[in-house]
């Protein structure tokens, strides 16, 4: 749900036609369009009416104009069962279990992105998680609100619905979709977060325990923002900063009413310190995760020293979101850990890897299966550098820990094993060596 600010609900008059929406107060479950649809059958649609796919949604229709566009051309020979005039929503002009369903995610956008863009980041969305555009279906207000009836409420300059109301019907259907899934774009400096309908939507959703929040980017913005950080960090302190930033008491809206009256409720609510701090975690946290994936990427193409970067930018967001006494904190310790022995940094590495174990045993005790896995990481950096007795401590604290912790019969237990033999081998005790690996 979404356009240039989301949504808007005030007088119609005062709205511009990419930031209007009208409220269905239906209580069945809603209904979404295929991604499958939008990627194929809509973008055919626009072309055929000699429109770029370049084209924001509010150029593909046109709420101030007396001629149909796109969307309000699929239906507008139908009678719409909900008022008795002609004209259906786009998703209820859909027929077919390929273009039309119980909507499973929610899209919250801008009008002013591209309809090439919005199809782009659906498709690559579904093949992200493995999921078919054709049993994907998306609640998307320009598709899934009538826009014939929201075009007469702003020709007849009639009200649309309370802003209360609007407030209980949102949280109402990010409830039964339980998904939303929010498009940012530039990546630079993300429109979305911009616009109070929006920041107050991620909010809203953010804090229903019912409902799940995706962050993605159109493909080519993705591929931007990966480029930048594999070529520096600069790109990834730009789009942190612009994230820190975030406050909704300066974000705009097309309507100043609408800015007002989500102002004063949000005063009346959690408060604007509470709303930014949950927002700017949110984003952080999403960051952190983009960074850290990519870190691991990196690792696997070889990419050593791009890798180790973006785990310390990584690490940095971790410190903000978590402090330093967390186990994701730990997490990104290890990986910078891995990455610096790989690097033959051995003694930053070791340091690293006494971090991680030292947050591990404080926060998830010295008997958990994380703090053995440090210590096994902690020994075979040891053997690397022949310090093989060190070594060989730290896998019997691994060894002694999983046995407990896993069991014996585990896989990790038998590595630990593998390991201990290795380490004995190396210090000539061949006999010892032999009984172990034969443990392991």
């Amino acid at each position: 749900m979404g356009n240039a600010n989301c949504c808007s609900i005030s007088k119609p008059p005062q709205v511009s036609s990419k930031d209007e929406e009208y409220i269905d107060t239906s209580d069945e479950a809603p209904k979404g369009v295929s991604v499958h649809c939008i990627s194929t059958s809509l973008l055919e649609e626009v072309q055929q009416i000699n429109l770029s796919l370049d084209s924001k949604i509010y150029e593909i229709e046109d709420l101030h104009s007396d001629s149909h566009g796109v969307i309000r051309s699929k239906g507008a020979n139908t009678i719409c069962p909900e008022d008795g005039r002609l004209g259906l929503s786009y998703v209820d002009a859909l027929e077919g279990d390929d273009n039309v369903g119980t909507a499973n995610i929610m899209l919250s956008y801008s009008w002013s992105y591209s309809i090439q863009d919005i199809a782009s980041t659906l498709v690559d969305y579904c093949t992200n998680h493995n999921l078919d555009p054709k049993r994907t279906y998306v609640w998307i207000c320009c598709l899934c609100i009538n826009q014939h009836q929201v075009a007469e409420s702003m020709k007849n300059k009639s009200d649309a619905v309370t802003f209360e109301d609007f407030r209980d019907i949102f949280h109402q259907r990010v409830t039964k979709i339980g998904h939303i899934v929010a498009m940012f774009a530039p990546w630079t400096q993300p429109l979305y977060l911009t616009r109070i309908w929006c920041v107050f939507e991620f909010y809203t959703a953010n804090e229903n325990k019912n409902c799940k929040v995706t962050i993605t980017m159109p493909p080519d913005e993705k591929k931007a923002f990966l480029n930048a950080m594999e070529n520096s960090s600069e790109g990834i302190d730009q789009l942190y900063s612009f994230l820190a930033k975030t406050k909704v008491e300066n974000a705009q809206a097309s309507v100043e009413e609408d800015r007002v009256r989500i102002l004063k409720l949000i005063e009346n609510g959690p408060g604007y310190d509470t709303l930014n701090h949950a927002v700017n975690d949110c984003l952080r946290d999403w960051l952190k995760q983009v960074v850290f994936g990519s870190g691991r990427d990196f690792i696997s193409y070889g990419e050593k020293d791009q890798s180790l970067q973006l785990f310390e930018k990584a690490l940095d967001i971790h410190k903000v979101i978590h402090g330093e006494e967390h186990e994701s904190t730990a997490t990104t310790y290890n990986s910078i850990g891995v990455n610096l022995k790989h690097l033959e940094r051995f003694d930053e590495a070791i340091d690293a890897y006494s971090k991680a174990a030292m947050i591990r045993e404080k926060v998830l005790g010295k008997n958990s299966p994380e703090c053995a896995s440090t210590y096994n990481n902690l020994g075979s950096l040891y053997s690397k550098m022949n310090r093989y007795s060190d070594g060989l401590e730290q896998f019997q604290k691994a060894l002694d820990i999983r046995k407990h912790a896993l069991g014996k019969m585990h896989a990790d237990v038998a590595n630990s094993y593998s390991n201990i033999g290795g380490a004995l081998y190396q210090l000539g005790r061949y006999k010892e060596a032999q009984i172990e690996h034969k443990k392991g």
